[in-house]
């Protein structure tokens, strides 16, 4: 089954240079990605590069582009999504693990064998949070990636599973945003996330958020964030070669990955991941990002 990245656009290159992030000494929050990979350009995006484990940059694991220079929908995908979770904070370590994307291999089988590994890793190096910026089929789930998914949050309960809402525009939920409806007892840890456009007016006191125009829409999703025309690292073709930029892009994906930050920032200053989102959902439902503001 195809897995599709949570983006809703075509990026758009900024004139903006984005400094390095440097994590402090006492970084202790660990955060698992499961996307395309990491871009590597003789090296990362100098924006993460700092923030990654070695793992991340392992062959399997780096994003694959393509030689023709015209980049498909995944490509820099899981580098824009990394970009945006270290946005909200540096001090955590990233572990990026490529489950989209990859050539030869079925998409629900590597995803579910990335959560296989972070299942088997000692609890004291297993992420908090994990990040799944992606959405697949709305009427057959995939069991091989519930199953992982089970297995993960029953051997780490302070383990939080943040997923993005997809962006078909519709009220009926993807997976894996809908296992937090099927796997009731962990529904508080596995969060779905849909995205609000900060461009519209908008006050807490309104009963819904201002949905962006593509996001998907259910009752069961409980954290919205903004998610149009965001910020990140990303990647372009010149001159027969790829280099580094700075672009927008639009999409759920990206309104995960800011939850996702907001959630490794209150692990890094000593809580629980579920007690951060317990926190979250109890503001009410959007969370802002740090380099956003309601225009």
């Amino acid at each position: 089954m195809t897995r599709n990245p949570g983006a809703a656009t075509l990026p758009e290159v900024i004139d903006r240079t984005l400094e390095p992030l440097i994590p402090s000494a006492t970084a202790r929050a660990l955060v698992g990605v499961i996307d395309a990979g990491v871009v590597s350009i003789d090296g990362p995006h100098p924006r993460i590069s700092a923030c990654l484990d070695r793992v991340s940059l392992v062959d399997e694991n780096l994003d694959t582009l393509p030689k023709g220079g015209e980049l498909g929908p995944s490509d820099g995908h899981g580098t824009f999504v990394i970009g945006r979770i270290l946005q909200e904070t540096s001090d955590v370590q990233i572990m990026s693990r490529r489950g989209l994307d990859a050539e030869g291999f079925d998409a629900d089988t590597m995803v579910a064998t990335r959560l296989a590994a972070f299942t088997a890793l000692d609890p004291s190096v297993r992420p908090q949070v994990v990040n799944l910026s992606f959405y697949g089929a709305e009427t057959e789930p995939p069991e091989g990636i519930g199953h992982a998914l089970l297995d993960l949050l029953d051997a780490a309960p302070d383990l939080v599973v943040v997923t993005s809402a997809g962006n078909r525009w519709t009220s009926v939920p993807p997976w894996p945003a809908a296992f937090h409806r099927d796997l009731l007892r962990h529904r508080d840890r596995l969060v779905a996330v849909g995205a609000v456009d900060t461009s519209i007016r908008w006050s807490p006191d309104l009963r819904e958020p201002p949905r962006a125009s593509f996001s998907n829409f259910w009752s069961g999703i409980q954290l919205w964030a903004p998610g149009v025309r965001v910020v990140g690292p990303y990647v372009r073709a010149k001159d027969d070669a790829y280099e580094f930029c700075t672009a927008v892009w639009s999409g759920t994906s990206f309104a995960a990955a800011t939850v996702t930050g907001v959630l490794a920032r209150g692990v890094q200053s000593g809580e629980r991941a579920p007690d951060v989102l317990a926190d979250l959902a109890s503001h009410g439902p959007v969370v802002l990002a740090a380099d956003t503001a309601w225009e």
